[in-house]
């Protein structure tokens, strides 16, 4: 084990490029976020001139956001089976378009007689 030690002693992680980059940016949010919310609410107090309706405002947003990552995901399988559904719908007549010009060509394409290299 004292060799294992001894071999890596010198060697040091750091984090570069992008992960640096997102600590930073996660830092700064974790900062700016909580700054902003309050500046929120403060304005919602002016606004209303009263805490009640800041307050019922700040506790609906975790249960309509969660409500709007469920739609969201509702959507998404949604969009997916309906994507799939007009792919199969719409992938036969273009594989029909595209085999019958490729079908009508091949005679020209396969043709040795006199004056083929005309057509």
């Amino acid at each position: 084990m004292g060799m294992f030690n001894s071999i890596f002693a010198d060697l040091r992680c750091d984090s570069t490029g992008s992960v640096k980059n997102l600590q930073s940016a996660s830092l700064r949010l974790a900062i700016i976020a909580p700054v902003v919310l309050v500046i929120i609410m403060l304005v919602l107090h002016t606004s209303f001139g009263s805490w009640r309706l800041p307050m019922l405002i700040f506790l609906a947003v975790p249960r309509e956001t969660s409500g709007g990552v469920i739609l969201r995901y509702i959507r998404e399988m949604l969009l997916d089976e309906v994507c799939h559904e007009t792919a199969l719908i719409r992938l036969r007549p273009a594989l029909m378009t595209t085999l019958v010009a490729s079908l009508g060509f091949l005679p020209m394409a396969l043709s040795t007689g006199d004056g083929a290299e005309m057509q």
